[in-house]
């Protein structure tokens, strides 16, 4: 794989093939915006390979990754599944400028376009909010800050008996996904997250936690670690499982183990009012991301 030089100060287009792995991967893992949505590892997952990229110039300082489908005959560009926040990543200090190029390349190019940023650009830029709450304070003074609800549903799993186990079974995993997800993943979405938390448990950084009663699985969270950020990617509570409220005990308990590991817990949502308001509960602040739609046909 190799780079190529800057074409005419523009940014230039790079389909997966002509992508230099070790250099846009170095690029994200310092980046001031680092996010693990964007290591190679991971898009290759969500898109089997199929994004492309604008770069900066032959070193990577600013990079910026798009996932192009056809539709109707018509070329568009949208955010793979799993992929919450992405946008232009640099090492150094955003020039807002240069990161407007990069959207106006794309938009020259697809007439329909549906992806995130980091900044408000301008037309066609609305506020999108992730939750993420920090775990310097440490856990006494995190849980002592829940809200009413949050402090009311743990009281009453309190009173239960549950247990919880790690473990690295994705089968498991997809299968409980399937039959409790709030959402209905599609069998290409399915196959996707699940070689996506494959290469995570291959690297190491996957972590998969249930909460058990009377030996049965009730809740499931799915965490993946890079940095000093823990992202809860994925839960699923069964239905007795949720008025149980066992889905709040399992994020207490996440919450507790990162606070010695991690700077961040990120929720990685939600702009859904019921989730959002749980997050909330947990002590979270809201992080600004901004949603990006533009259409010319």
């Amino acid at each position: 794989m190799h780079s190529q030089a800057l074409h005419h100060g523009k940014p230039l287009m790079l389909r997966r093939d002509q992508i230099n792995d070790i250099l846009w991967d170095n690029c994200i893992k310092s980046a001031i915006n680092r996010r693990i949505y964007a290591y190679t590892w991971y898009l290759d997952a969500v898109t089997d390979g199929h994004w492309c990229a604008l770069v900066d110039s032959e070193d990577y300082q600013m990079i910026f990754p798009f996932y192009p489908k056809r539709k109707w005959g018509l070329p568009y560009v949208f955010s793979p599944t799993q992929c919450q926040q992405l946008g232009v990543f640099t090492q150094g200090e955003i020039n807002v400028d240069q990161e407007k190029m990069f959207y106006d390349t794309l938009r020259r190019k697809y007439p329909i376009i549906n992806i995130t940023g980091f900044h408000d650009l301008g037309k066609n830029f609305n506020v999108s909010t992730n939750h993420v709450l920090l775990l310097a304070p440490g856990y006494e003074s995190i849980s002592a800050s829940y809200n009413r609800r949050t402090k009311r549903n743990l009281k009453s799993t309190h009173q239960q008996s549950y247990s919880i186990e790690s473990s690295s079974d994705i089968v498991e995993v997809m299968d409980f996904l399937r039959l409790h997800h709030p959402y209905t993943f599609s069998k290409v979405e399915e196959r996707r997250i699940s070689a996506l938390l494959n290469h995570a448990n291959d690297i190491n950084i996957l972590d998969i936690q249930w909460l058990l009663q009377g030996g049965i699985k009730k809740s499931l969270g799915v965490g993946l670690k890079d940095g000093h950020r823990y992202y809860y990617l994925l839960q699923a509570t069964e239905t007795n499982g949720r008025k149980a409220n066992l889905g709040f005990a399992l994020i207490d308990c996440l919450i507790k183990k990162a606070c010695s590991e991690y700077k961040i817990f990120d929720f990685t949502g939600s702009n859904i009012p019921d989730i959002a308001s749980r997050n909330l509960g947990f002590g979270a602040a809201e992080e600004v991301y901004y949603r990006f739609k533009s259409r010319w046909v």
